[in-house]
């Protein structure tokens, strides 16, 4: 979002001087700012200006954010701690402590997934990765979107790319990318870009929910001394 105009504008046409201003073609206006001008009997007037599809990328990237309380609902929470209970057992069994599972519209777990980096020798054995493979071959596009995909940690990269080709119309997750990174040692390698990063630069609608503070602690317990 840039400043595209400036004016300094006599009070007495504050309001015919907003009303005259018009951003660069292709751009729309995102706020107005009036200041009082150190020049007497002036405003200052800033426009804010982006590009309409900057627009679109910020407000894709807002929708979804909850995560409190009282915007969790007990299906969400059952089905995370799932997660929660598949990313130990992967830990268990040696692999890396992720687990993920993929819900149908009626509520039904259609199917679960661990992380198998370790016992399947592939460093892209993520269970997110599985079930959007799964989803593609298995699921028709509007029973893909119908869905909702649970993991016990918010998307990679690579996972977040994934669901989306994907098109998985929800994400429920109970850690973020932040909490999780928090978490590693110092020069872990990690690529920084979370999911609402990589759904905002698309143009399909992809709900996104969490973090839960409420299940933080258990979901962060099955990472205690792994890393």
């Amino acid at each position: 979002m840039l400043p595209g105009v400036i004016a300094l504008l006599p009070r007495a046409v504050e309001q015919v001087g907003v009303a005259l201003i018009r951003p660069q073609v292709g751009f729309v206006v995102v706020e107005l700012s009036v200041i009082v001008s150190a020049e007497p009997n002036h405003v200052l007037i800033v426009v804010w200006v982006a590009h309409p599809e900057m627009v679109a990328q910020v407000r894709r990237a807002r929708r979804g954010r909850g995560g409190r309380m009282g915007h969790m609902r007990e299906d969400d929470a059952r089905h995370l701690e799932r997660c929660i209970e598949l990313a130990r057992a992967a830990r268990d069994r040696g692999d890396r402590p992720f687990g993920s599972l993929l819900v149908g519209r009626d509520g039904q777990v259609l199917k679960e997934a661990m992380n198998c980096e370790v016992t399947e020798r592939d460093v892209t054995g993520h269970p997110e990765l599985e079930l959007a493979r799964w989803a593609s071959r298995n699921l028709s596009p509007a029973e893909r979107a119908a869905a909702t995909m649970y993991t016990s940690c918010e998307h990679c990269a690579m996972c977040a790319t994934a669901h989306y080709w994907a098109g998985i119309g929800r994400l429920v997750f109970a850690l973020s990318g932040i909490q999780l990174r928090s978490m590693l040692p110092a020069g872990a390698p990690v690529l920084t870009l979370d999911t609402r990063d990589v759904f905002a630069r698309g143009n399909l609608d992809v709900t996104v929910e969490g973090p839960f503070p409420e299940l933080e602690t258990p979901a962060r317990a099955v990472h205690q001394g792994y890393w």
